[in-house]
């Protein structure tokens, strides 16, 4: 197996191993802290489960009577009304009320048949009326509780721990705390979620519990026990509570309509029945009471009593909500983590592999309101996601890198052999590279070339390690302008290059052609160089032929199912072969096809061949000799030779030999490199001597390839 293979397979177990680490990690410094995120968002979720999951049924028992605007001004009630009742009266003289009201208010409630009066309201001063209520406190001391508070004192910089019960002259101070008093305390990280029933003095402060020290019971505990139902309350500080739904759920009564007759007599009271063995908890309702807390059906403020209701309710219908312990949190962490590894490594594919984790995020968030909802048990979700999440984008993300820096290791390597533009085509955009396998027709320029006497000389050569090093070096030279110039090496035949541009992707028929030409030009100009390094070294010189043709090939892999090789086949590759064969007969080391030819006639200086039938095709070619590319000004001796060569070309064609040899000595004169005109010379010569052939075209037919 190879080391990126290995690599490959370790890398998913440590990616995910550091992941889920670091969220576990950074969970447990988090806990406890509103603002961080890790413990923000799974509060976040556990709200979420709470809001829209399964509510607790509400105890038919429990009924809700509010301090509200109504009850504090009693404007609305109508003033015959009020002057013919006292309690009425003494409401109207606004908030705080005297004492004095009261015990008229359990009167009317315990002589309807209510069970337990809870009052969710502190009396820590005396007030006119005091002695009424104390003596309707002592006489309905088992049926009744009041609110007391834990808090914290602010005096002159300094901050005391206070507890606040009501005024002695109500209920005397004895220890163990009067059973008509409940504290109505909620703890939390600025939401309440929990509701605690019995607490200690020390706990409730912060420090360790002190063993035997007195153990305080909340207004919810204590209507609890009076209600006959002691039992039922949870012997934990704090217990996660199921609510019975959004604020306002537990229907708010006004408190001055039990003594407003009509109201009384209505079907809202029906003259009292509906207190009949009920739970009564009274409170206020109304932001100028400040008696609000916060709960997970944000943005909305649960009034605080409607909290107790909700404590009690949550007793009585046995609806808590079961937690996972720490330790159980930090194994689903690490759970989570071993999932997203096995994801990684069995499932490869990036897009079905994200797919996958959604749909393994979506389940675990199903599974969670599930548990919600039928077995009570909030499961802890948002740290282990995050560590799926943050495993999965951390795997991906590395994959991505392997691919891609495998893709610049196969990149450098194709980049040998094919142009880069090529390799970018075939690496980058593979839909559109194999689209082609099956087959297809593309106008391609076509490249062939070949070393002279390079068979010969291997046969003759006592090292055949010295030969194969020559024929390297000449491979590394003269592949580089092929690459350089964005064509693709469809490949090497013993000495011989083929090389082919358009076949993948096209910068158009014309610049294809000059791609083509460029880089046989660059050849032409680096053999030379060579050569002085192989005679200097003692080696013998080589000498090529090029040949380039353009027309259309079909395009696709061709091969067995052992192996295949993307190339191109065709009339068009054939004729490009011959064109790069006929360059021997000429003399001369490169030629291009006809239809190549007037793609860049106005590109390059260039001068015909002649018509040539090459072997296999019945049809000639006209083939054309590229001496460079066109200056911007060509020299007048330039311009003449080309001139006098084109008009022996005329007379050649024309059967006119004598004529003809007698122009192409004169282009010879006017330029002595001139391989073409030295072959026509030696043509014409035996032309000259037989009458024209009867049918004379001008055409050279190759006998050999």
């Amino acid at each position: 197996m190879s080391a990126f293979r290995r690599q490959n397979r370790k890398s998913p177990i440590i990616i995910c191993a550091i992941c889920t680490l670091l969220v576990a990690v950074f969970y447990l410094f988090q806990y406890g802290h509103q603002k961080a995120p890790l413990y923000k968002g799974e509060l976040y979720f556990e709200d979420s489960m709470l809001s829209k999951g399964r509510k607790a049924p509400c105890d038919p028992r429990l009924i809700f009577l509010a301090i509200d605007d109504n009850s504090t001004s009693v404007s609305q009630i109508d003033p015959a009304v009020i002057q013919a009742t006292p309690a009425l009266q003494l409401m109207q003289k606004g908030w705080p009320w005297p004492h004095a009201v009261y015990p008229m208010i359990l009167d009317r409630l315990f002589d309807s048949g209510a069970k337990v009066v809870a009052m969710d309201l502190l009396f820590p001063t005396p007030r006119d009326g005091d002695e009424a209520f104390r003596a309707a406190l002592d006489k309905y001391r088992d049926r009744v509780v009041l609110g007391s508070n834990f808090t914290k004192l602010e005096r002159e910089g300094t901050s005391t721990d206070t507890y606040v019960v009501p005024a002695p002259n109500l209920i005397p101070q004895t220890s163990p705390q009067d059973d008509r008093i409940g504290f109505v305390n909620y703890w939390g990280d600025g939401v309440v979620r929990r509701a605690s029933y019995l607490r200690t003095m020390t706990s409730i402060f912060g420090d360790d519990p002190v063993a035997g020290e007195e153990v305080f019971e909340s207004l919810p505990a204590r209507v609890l026990e009076k209600s006959g139902n002691g039992n039922l309350i949870p012997k934990d500080e704090f217990n996660r509570v199921r609510f019975a739904g959004p604020p306002g759920t537990f229907e708010p009564h006004s408190l001055c309509d039990i003594f407003v007759p009509a109201s009384w007599n209505s079907p809202e009271f029906d003259g009292g029945k509906v207190f009949q063995g009920k739970i009564v908890v009274i409170g206020a309702l109304g932001q100028i009471y400040h008696d609000y807390v916060k709960t997970p059906f944000e943005p909305f403020d649960m009034p605080g009593p409607e909290m107790h209701l909700n404590a009690i309710n949550a007793a009585l219908t046995n609806s808590f909500l079961h937690e996972i312990p720490p330790a159980g949190q930090y194994l689903l962490i690490a759970c989570a983590g071993i999932v997203a590894w096995a994801l990684c490594v069995l499932i490869r594919a990036p897009l079905w592999r994200l797919i996958v984790f959604l749909v393994v995020a979506g389940a675990w968030l199903l599974v969670a309101q599930v548990l919600y909802n039928y077995a009570s048990l909030v499961l802890f979700t948002f740290p282990p996601l995050v560590a799926l999440g943050s495993s999965g984008i951390c795997c991906l993300s590395w994959d991505f890198f392997q691919e891609q820096k495998e893709k610049a290791r196969v990149r450098g390597t194709l980049e040998r052999y094919v142009s880069k533009n090529a390799v970018r085509e075939i690496i980058d955009n593979p839909a559109s590279f194999f689209n082609t396998l099956g087959g297809v027709r593309k106008p391609v320029a076509v490249f062939f070339s070949d070393l002279r006497g390079f068979t010969s000389m291997t046969e003759e050569a006592a090292d055949s390690h010295a030969v194969i090093t020559q024929l390297n070096e000449y491979f590394d030279v003269m592949v580089a302008p092929i690459l350089a110039n964005r064509g693709c090496l469809d490949k090497l035949i013993g000495d011989a290059i083929m090389a082919v541009w358009g076949n993948i992707q096209s910068q158009g028929p014309a610049q294809d052609v000059r791609d083509a030409i460029n880089s046989a030009l660059k050849m032409r100009e680096d053999l030379p160089k060579l050569n002085e390094q192989w005679v200097a070294a003692g080696k013998k010189p080589l000498a090529m032929g090029m040949g380039i043709n353009y027309g259309e090939v079909i395009v696709g892999n061709l091969g067995s199912k052992q192996q295949m090789n993307f190339t191109v086949i065709g009339d068009t590759v054939n004729l490009g072969s011959r064109i790069e064969g006929t360059t021997k007969e000429y003399g001369v080391d490169l030629l291009v096809g006809e239809d190549a030819a007037k793609l860049v006639k106005d590109d390059y200086l260039m001068q015909t061949a002649g018509l040539t039938q090459v072997k296999g095709r019945k049809k000639p070619v006209e083939l054309f000799y590229i001496i460079g590319p066109r200056p911007a000004a060509v020299e007048p001796r330039q311009e003449e030779y080309m001139r006098v060569y084109g008009e022996g070309m005329m007379l050649y064609i024309k059967g006119d030999f004598a004529a003809a040899g007698e122009k192409f000595k004169r282009s010879l004169e006017l330029h002595p490199p001139d391989a073409l005109a030295r072959v026509y010379i030696e043509r014409c010569a035996i032309m000259a001597k037989d009458p024209v052939p009867e049918g004379w075209n001008g055409v050279f037919v190759m006998k050999g390839k």
